[in-house]
């Protein structure tokens, strides 16, 4: 991922952990310094970097200044609602819910379609308003790993609901495993997904799980 793109990610992150969508440019050094440096150590002025993306970000309309203090509004995101697997965008609001106890956290979907190019890992879906940041282990149940992002896939929403449903699953090797039982007359998820059975997945540079992660998932499934 660019500068740009982490510091975006990073404002994400400020309004997730502080609810706000103000803050000060300490206030943001403080969030968001250390995390910048170690994913660019190469710079010798992190603070200086950070100063020129948000004026670009305020320059192409994702920020605004709220006061002459120099406060900043990260604008433009989206209403609160989320979908049962992902922040709704671009006018899509299937199967709208509200969620309050384990929200997606806007930052993780944003910075997992960047990792994986915005495609799904399975097929060639690259539509993001058809596409979700899907969890190895449950958010509910593993809240530490919400933000790991080798916990975190993209998956059209078919094949998101499939892996939740555990009709499938990724083992250690990286290999897609079916439930043995799946039985489909759809010519879709056929080819799509039974005929990969037992197939290697193929990582952007940028992605790769965590095989403790996908051992831990695994193990509760029956047919694994």
């Amino acid at each position: 991922m660019t500068w740009k793109d982490d510091v975006y990610v990073e404002l994400l992150r400020y309004t997730e952990d502080n609810e706000s969508e103000e803050f000060t440019l300490g206030e943001f050094y403080e969030h968001a310094e250390d995390r910048l440096a170690a994913k660019h150590p190469d710079n010798d002025n992190v603070r200086a970097k950070i100063r020129q993306l948000l004026q670009r970000l305020r320059d192409d309309g994702q920020l605004s200044f709220v006061d002459d203090a120099g406060t900043y509004r990260l604008v433009g995101l989206d209403d609160g609602f989320t979908s049962e697997y992902g922040v709704t965008e671009d006018g899509v609001t299937e199967r709208t819910v509200q969620t309050t106890r384990y929200p997606m956290p806007q930052s993780v979907r944003v910075e997992a379609l960047r990792r994986y190019d915005k495609t799904c890992l399975l097929t060639d879906v690259d539509l993001p308003a058809l596409l979700d940041a899907a969890h190895v282990v449950p958010r509910s149940e593993y809240p530490s790993e919400v933000r790991n992002p080798e916990n975190v896939m993209v998956l059209n929403k078919l094949h998101h609901e499939a892996f939740d449903r555990e009709l499938f699953t990724i083992d250690t090797d990286y290999r897609v495993r079916v439930d043995p039982s799946l039985s489909t007359d759809s010519e879709l998820l056929d080819g799509s997904l039974m005929a990969t059975d037992g197939e290697r997945v193929s990582f952007p540079a940028s992605a790769s799980l965590d095989r403790d992660l996908l051992a831990e998932r695994n193990a509760g499934l029956a047919w694994v």
